[in-house]
Parts: C-alpha cells; structure tokens; sequence
C-alpha cells in the first residue's frame, strides 16, 4: 500500500514470524503460535491496551473463497451476539486489510486439551478424574452459553478447548473456533455427506447420517463432549481407524466401555453411556441436565476436586461443589466447626431446655394454688336495727306465705277426694245416686291442668 508506514504488514506472514511488524498500525506481531486448515495464529501486542492477542489470518489461497468468507463472518457475528463469557475465547476486533481478513482475539496462555492430552502419553494414567469433570463441566458451561443464543458449534473437540494452569491447581477452559457453528434454524445437512466441515472422531451420528438420526441441534455437541469425556478417561476417543472405520462406529458401533481407566463408579460410567446414544433423544436434555449428571457420580465429591466458581455451580446446580465448599468451611473456620458441633449436640439441648420449661410451669402453677388457698375471707357487715327488723319481718312473711301454701294443698286434697267420690257414685236414680248428685249441686266442677277445682 503506497504511503503506508513502515512497519504495517505488506504480506500475509505464512512460516516467518513478521516480528516487529504491525497489522493496522496498532497489532504488532510477535510470534508464530500455530497452524490451522485455513490460516495461521499469531502472537501479537496491542499497546493501546497493553496487553497481548492472539491473531489469526487467512492464508492467501482461501482469501477468494466465498464459503470461507462466510464463515468468517458467520464466527464475527456468533462472537458479538454470545459477548463475554469466561469458557469462551472473547474476539476484540475484526480487520480488514490488503483484501485479507484478520481476527484479533484473546490470547490464552496456555495448550490445546488435544496438546495436553498428548504430552501426557498414555503410560501417564491421564488427567486426575476430579480435573476431567472440571473440565468437562467448564466446556458444559460454554454450551449452555451458546445454545441458549440458539447456536450449535459442531466442531466440538480436544484441539478448540484452550487451558490455561490456574495458580491454585487446574485449568481454566475457553472454547474457540466457531467457523462452522450456525444458528440452530440454518444450514442443515440433508443427505449422507462424510465430507462435510468437522472432526470424525468427534462428530454425532446425525452429522453423518442425518436421514436416519435427524437434524443437527445442541444434542449434537453434547454427543462431542461425550466423546471428549470418553476420551479423557480411556486414553483414546470411542472409535478410531480409517474414515470409514469411525463413521460406521459412531452411526452402529458399540461403545465399548471396557476401555474406561479401572475404579470408576457405575453412575460415571451410565453418564458416559448416555452422553454417547446414537438416538439424540436418548441423550441429555441440555447442558445444564449433562452437568447435574456429572454433579451426583461420587467422583464430583473427591477430595483432590480442584476448586470451581460458584457461579458455575450455581447455574448447573450441582451438589458436589456445595460439598466440597462445607468441607472447606468445616475445616478451615473455626467458627464453622463450633456451628457444627453445636448441630450436634442439638437433641440434648432442646430436651433440657424442655425440662427447665416444665419446671418453671410447675412452679408457677404451685405458687397460684397456695394463693387460692389462702385468700382472706371476708368479714360480715354490722347491720342496723332497721335491717334486722326487715330482715325479721321478711322471715315472718315467708313463714306465712307458707302456711297458707300448704293450707291451699290441703284444701286442694280435699276437693280432690269430693271429686272422686262423686266420680265413683252409681249413675242410677237410685237415692244414693240422687245425695250425691245434691251434694255436688254446691259445686262446679272444672278439671284445669294445674289440677285444681274452683
């Protein structure tokens, strides 16, 4: 470019590291990090932030390419809808230069899982199993990121997962490379096509068949995190071999979980089982169903588990960090211990605490009955002369109200006989007939309820 600085990048470096020179007058490169199917990744400065970014070019031979530049911009655009996210590589910038395309990304210290997993070798026993379930977890975590934006990667796998050693043990895991992943409504397979974009040791049967096994969706990359789960506590993916070999396994193929390390429990072993299902309705949900899985195998409560962010924990609602946190507390707090052997001893406080409750009852009720007991009683009133001779003259009143009461009863048992006697006289007109009815002629006779005659 005529009247360009310098030291602005004229060429696309391919092998050379162009050390020194800068992209858009801002990005000065550093060094060559590695090689991909369509470009190189380079190590470079910002020295308006300070800080260091990663790079990546498009070699000169695909700048043309239509299908390549869409997917470019297809990984721009997926890149600003997800935004930060702490498992997935963040991209800065996007630049455009001399017709050829660069993305300015940040830069992770750190090997591929592919790289890690390599440098171990396979007499090295692998990763410690509590670091595979963080691992696996943090990649869940990025998955459930991207599809909730309703975006499929399907380019899950050991070399897109970078890692970088945390100071307290471990490995922070961030996801890259979104060149093939599509919006879940978008470009879909319809036909039997092995040569489509993607890795065949890590591609779901629905990538390679979709006809018989259905569309691609987010069961498609939890099938890939299978196979990496697999693969981490093998030592070897699920199938391997030529092409042919490994899609003929992933589409009939038996898993053969003989191959798994020795010592791993049986519900690590059904988690690993269904993660692999041919049938994408047979495997988890989502994501966050996948993590709780991996959350209830008793290896998520090891005691060598490296330490995870409890924001994650929270969000895959995992049991087994919310253990190893209480262990720590128990252990390293002093108050937490007292709180504990406080719950401890709980039962035996709460019954004394009963006891000294119905002691204080009794007492209580003790002190009420010996006041009751011992009230003053009451002493009479004086009363006046005038009282007393009302009271008297009441006296007398009753007594003769009395008298004349039973005098009234008498008289009443008196008529009452007269009654029955003439009741039972002859009706004939005999003359003792004819005495009583002349006797009865002094009365009349009314039978009333109160049972008196008047």
């Amino acid at each position: 470019m005529a009247g360009a600085p310098d030291d602005t990048i004229q060429t696309i470096p391919t092998d050379e590291t162009p050390a020194g020179q800068r992209l858009a007058g801002r990005y000065r490169f550093v060094r060559l990090l590695g090689r991909g199917g369509t470009g190189h990744v380079y190590l470079a400065h910002d020295p308006v932030l300070d800080r260091q970014v990663a790079i990546k070019t498009i070699l000169p031979a695909f700048c043309g390419n239509r299908e390549v530049c869409r997917r470019i911009e297809r990984e721009c655009r997926l890149h600003a809808a997800i935004g930060v996210h702490p498992n997935i590589v963040t991209l800065h910038d996007r630049v455009e230069e001399q017709g050829r395309i660069h993305l300015v990304m940040e830069y992770v210290d750190g090997p591929t899982l592919a790289g890690l997993l390599a440098g171990r070798g396979e007499g090295s026993g692998g990763l410690p199993v509590a670091e595979v379930l963080d691992i696996v977890n943090q990649l869940l975590d990025a998955l459930a990121c991207i599809h909730g934006h309703g975006i499929v990667h399907r380019d899950i796998k050991t070399s897109n997962l970078l890692l970088h050693q945390r100071e307290g043990g471990g490995f922070t895991v961030r996801l890259m490379d979104f060149g093939i992943a599509r919006q879940e409504d978008g470009d879909r397979l319809t036909r039997l096509d092995t040569q489509g974009p993607g890795t065949p040791a890590y591609m779901a049967p629905e990538r390679i068949d979709p006809r018989r096994y259905g569309a691609t969706g987010p069961a498609t990359d939890l099938y890939s995190v299978g196979v990496i789960l697999y693969e981490m506590l093998a030592g070897a993916p699920p199938f391997t071999g030529t092409i042919t070999e490994v899609f003929s396994g992933h589409l009939t193929g038996r898993v053969d979980m003989a191959r798994l390390r020795p010592g791993l429990s049986g519900e690590l072993k059904n988690v690993v089982a269904r993660a692999l299902e041919k049938e994408p309705e047979r495997r988890f949900a989502d994501a966050p169903a996948f993590q709780r899985a991996l959350a209830a195998v008793p290896e998520a409560a090891a005691p060598d588990a490296p330490e995870r962010d409890c924001k994650r924990d929270h969000r895959s609602g995992s049991g087994g960090g919310d253990r190893e946190a209480a262990t720590a507390r128990t252990l390293l707090d002093p108050l937490a211990g007292r709180l504990s052997s406080d719950r401890n001893h709980g039962p035996r406080r709460r019954l004394l605490l009963l006891a000294a409750g119905l002691g204080l009852l009794s007492l209580l009720v003790l002190i009420w009955w010996h006041y009751r007991d011992n009230r003053p009683v009451p002493e009479p009133v004086p009363q006046t002369d005038q009282q007393l001779d009302q009271g008297r003259r009441q006296d007398n009143g009753m007594a003769t109200a009395g008298s004349d009461l039973r005098k009234e009863e008498e008289n009443t048992a008196s008529a009452l006989k007269v009654l029955e006697s003439r009741r039972g006289a002859p009706e004939d007109g005999s003359a003792a007939a004819g005495k009583g009815r002349e006797a009865g002629s002094d009365w009349e006779i009314i039978e009333v309820r109160d049972r008196k005659v008047r």
